[in-house]
């Protein structure tokens, strides 16, 4: 719990919880055990249930909330949010797989797409290494269990040095056909940062991992660290084939870029 975040008693906090931001917790809040209360406004005369994520600038008075489910205490009246990076589910106990065949096949269409331009740039990189970048990963962190470590296996991610999204992403496809990426999704943790971001560990959110971010898209507004690390963490843990299609529209349309 950061120092800008208010505490007004009663209130409980369950373990394996994380809350992040400046808003007021309590009086009257509880929260239950593996929540994500991501900067939010705040939470009061509210029960918070396991496994559920708020977002930034959400106000949750004399509520109920279980994943992506309101109750209101006071009226008895339900409603599900549409947008999980206002309130979603942590997935409490599921596996995050660390590729899938959506995935491997989309990397399959999309090297063959822009074989005519990354096939060439890929021979000219022997020659002329600095065309592509090279960083040193951690590897998958599947969430099997919220409050479980499990293992990584390193890998080495390569991309170009310039282009259009995709085609720089080009090089990254062969990680993707071998398991080591799915092809939306957060970035993956380079090596010597993992101590700065220890903290978000325990939800094994740190290392989703993804070639076109959801973010990272020619033309989109540049957000702050804040925000794409809320966007990191919210997509990482509620991602649907509805929001990878739409990344993967937005990147697309975006190639080639506008002249």
């Amino acid at each position: 719990i950061p120092p800008g975040v208010s505490l007004v008693a009663p209130l409980f906090i369950g373990s394996y919880s994380k809350i992040s931001g400046s808003g007021q917790i309590g009086p009257n809040a509880v929260i239950s055990p593996y929540c994500l209360i991501n900067n939010s406004d705040l939470i009061c005369d509210s029960l918070i249930m396991s496994g559920t994520a708020t977002g930034s600038h959400t106000e949750l008075n004399g509520m109920a909330a279980r994943g992506s489910v309101l109750v209101n205490l006071r009226s008895g009246a339900t409603v599900t949010s549409p947008d999980a990076f206002i309130l979603g589910d942590v997935r409490d106990g599921k596996e995050q797989p660390s590729g899938n065949l959506a995935s491997t096949l989309l990397a399959a269409f999309l090297m063959l797409l822009l074989l005519p331009l990354g096939l060439p740039l890929l021979l000219l990189s022997f020659v002329i290494p600095s065309l592509v970048l090279q960083k040193s990963c951690l590897g998958n962190r599947r969430m099997k269990t919220l409050a479980g470590d499990n293992p990584r296996t390193p890998f080495t991610l390569r991309q170009f040095s310039f282009g259009p999204l995709l085609l720089r992403r080009w090089p990254g496809f062969f990680a993707v056909m071998a398991g080591d990426l799915t092809l939306i999704g957060a970035a993956p943790t380079i090596e010597g940062k993992a101590e700065q971001r220890e903290d978000d560990s325990i939800f094994g959110l740190d290392t989703a991992r993804g070639l076109i971010q959801i973010w990272e898209v020619e033309g989109d507004v540049p957000e702050s660290l804040e925000e794409q690390h809320a966007r990191e963490n919210f997509h990482a843990v509620t991602r649907t084939v509805g929001t990878d299609l739409k990344v993967i529209v937005k990147a697309l349309t975006a190639f080639p870029p506008a002249t």
